[in-house]
């Protein structure tokens, strides 16, 4: 039997245009700063654009915009997301604030449901749906709901790269399209490109692989709703594959 959410899932992305899902192998390699960075330039190209932040327990998204005070607005059927700097964004954050919100694997399905059948996005160009990293409930949940091609990021560092691709195995055994995987240097390491290529070249050739240079000052950037120019070459890359 269909769930009533189900059908209002089905409402709610029925007038989103494209739908892209950023996700990770492992946390801390800068895929929210991305989702970001992607729907920044997006805007600028006269896109409208969404934020999804589905990470219950480490929203960062309004953090990262400087919307961490920010909530959503209660509307007949709905919720309206929060706009920040011409991006529609929704997020639990908005809804606990600061307060922690320990949830198990069922609970956490529910809350990510809800979430989709309740927020009011309208007719949007693109849909970026920022994902908790690894093979999470909250990817397995809206895998069966949202159909949308992947964009996966990782750290240049042989640790990473060997639980990235791990992680698009598991995309692509879903039959998941995963036109991107980003090399996001966070820590301005040198970076063995070779290694890297030859690593990307025999597992998943059928993916681009871009490097994201290290970005001086990208906080007070984005926190300015901003994108720096050193960015824009390899985010106009990932858009040309969406």
């Amino acid at each position: 039997m269909i769930e009533f959410k189900d059908y209002m899932i089905a409402d709610r992305l029925s007038k989103i245009g494209r739908v892209v899902i950023i996700g990770s192998g492992k946390g801390g390699v800068g895929k929210s700063t991305l989702s970001t960075l992607l729907g920044l330039r997006l805007r600028d190209m006269g896109m409208k654009t969404g934020i999804l932040d589905t990470d219950l327990h480490g929203a960062s998204i309004p953090f990262i915009l400087g919307g961490s005070k920010v909530s959503v607005e209660a509307i007949k059927g709905g919720f309206k997301p929060a706009e920040l700097y011409g991006i529609k964004v929704m997020s639990l954050r908005m809804f606990v604030g600061d307060r922690p919100t320990p949830l198990r694997g069922e609970r956490k399905s529910e809350v990510l449901k809800y979430m989709l059948a309740l927020t009011i996005w309208d007719s949007l160009d693109y849909l970026l749906v920022d994902l908790p990293p690894g093979m999470s409930d909250e990817l397995l949940t809206l895998m069966k709901y949202v159909k949308g091609k992947h964009i996966v990021v990782t750290l240049p560092t042989k640790t990473s790269i060997d639980v990235t691709l791990r992680y698009i195995k598991f995309l692509k055994s879903l039959g998941c399209d995963v036109p991107v995987v980003v090399v996001n240097n966070l820590m301005n390491i040198t970076v063995d490109n070779d290694f890297i290529l030859r690593e990307f070249q025999e597992h998943i050739a059928d993916s681009s692989c871009l490097t994201m240079p290290h970005l001086y000052g990208i906080e007070e950037y984005l926190l300015k709703g901003r994108l720096p120019e050193e960015a824009l070459i390899v985010i106009d890359e990932i858009i040309r594959h969406l």
